[in-house]
């Protein structure tokens, strides 16, 4: 048997290229200190010759440094709209998102710095030096209440990822929890407790900061079932965000379910004395384990966080800064929890989808 072709090496890239080894390597790692004509030739050069990394050498290499003690920890910046307690007591999940990001950074060797908007103002150069002072490599940035604001930085000198609802501007790579496979797997679960009319009711707002996907999702199964059991949905402005409106549109429509996401409608229908599971079940798409027993949907927000760390440290890794050409998005599915706030109506029929 003849011996197996030889791939090309290191080697024989910088021979072909006339260049050292060392700069090969750094070039094939977008290093910085390589020039970009450089890097193009080398690389331009590397694929003539077929050269491909093996992936079992650069983990084992990884493996090699991570056992060498370090100088220093990389620093990525939490950037918050304002100051980082404040942010995270409002909505219970931004707790778990910047807690799980934390743990997920100390274990890949990395120390996160929060950083507040409003306590540095970020729109100025001022901030760029302060990132810079405080050895920042990475930035993640935090879930705004309004995610179509437009942070001003100097980008290009970080690898950066955003969490929650994608930005607008500029689009960098994110991770969200999937809404749309939650309102999925809500509706489904529902229909398999027996409810038929079921409705929506969730701010407008918050489903444009997630794309249509709350309502893409709701509409589609909408189309599906026959017209006497679709139920309008009731998802409107903030001026029309009240219990009077809810109430109005629980009234004429007599869904069998609501699907909500905020806690306003469960209250609204407490003070009204409308019985839950009784007269009516719930669901809520953002459910969290020191609330009520209610039935919904666990978003699993932790892992969002963790996943921005390891979508920063990838780029890191690689020596990708600033905005991606072609930003990635990673989603994470929820868990449906069912809890005291559904209860069976029928029995189980399989819903076309």
């Amino acid at each position: 048997m003849s011996e197996p072709f030889p791939f090309p090496t290191q080697n024989d890239v910088a021979a072909a290229a006339g260049v050292a080894r060392s700069t090969v390597s750094r070039a094939l790692k977008n290093h910085p200190s390589i020039p970009e004509e450089t890097r193009k030739r080398i690389t331009e050069v590397a694929a003539q010759i077929g050269y491909r990394e093996n992936p079992y050498v650069t983990a084992n290499m990884q493996r090699v440094r991570s056992a060498q003690p370090s100088r220093s920890q990389a620093v990525i910046a939490f950037i918050t709209p304002y100051p980082l307690r404040q942010w995270y007591r409002e909505v219970p999940s931004y707790r778990k998102i910047y807690d799980a990001a934390k743990q997920r950074a100390s274990e890949l060797g990395f120390e996160i710095d929060p950083i507040s908007v409003l306590d540095q103002s970020l729109s100025g150069h001022r901030c760029n030096d302060i990132l810079v002072a405080r050895g920042v490599d990475g930035v993640l940035v935090g879930p705004f209440e309004n995610p179509f604001v437009r942070l001003k930085l100097d980008w290009q000198h970080f690898s950066v990822a955003t969490l929650g609802f994608a930005h607008v501007h500029p689009r960098f790579s994110h991770t969200a929890p999937n809404h749309y496979h939650n309102m999925c797997l809500a509706i489904r679960k529902l229909h398999r407790l027996g409810y038929r009319r079921i409705g929506l009711a969730i701010p407008a707002r918050a489903d444009s900061y997630a794309q249509g996907t709350f309502r893409a999702a709701y509409l589609l199964y909408s189309s599906k079932v026959a017209p006497k059991y679709r139920v309008p949905e009731f998802v409107t402005d903030t001026a029309n965000w009240n219990d009077r409106a809810f109430l109005k549109w629980y009234a004429k429509n007599r869904p069998e379910a609501i699907i909500c996401l905020t806690q306003h409608v469960p209250v609204w229908l407490a003070q009204h004395k409308i019985d839950v599971p009784g007269e009516v079940g719930m669901l809520i798409l953002s459910r969290h384990e020191n609330e009520p027993d209610w039935s919904g949907i666990d978003q699993h927000t932790g892992l969002v966080g963790s996943a921005g760390v390891e979508i920063v440290a990838e780029q890191l890794m690689l020596n990708q800064r600033g905005c991606p050409a072609y930003p990635k998005t990673v989603f994470i599915e929820g868990e449906w929890i069912p809890g005291s706030s559904t209860r069976r109506l029928r029995e189980p029929h399989i819903l076309s989808a």
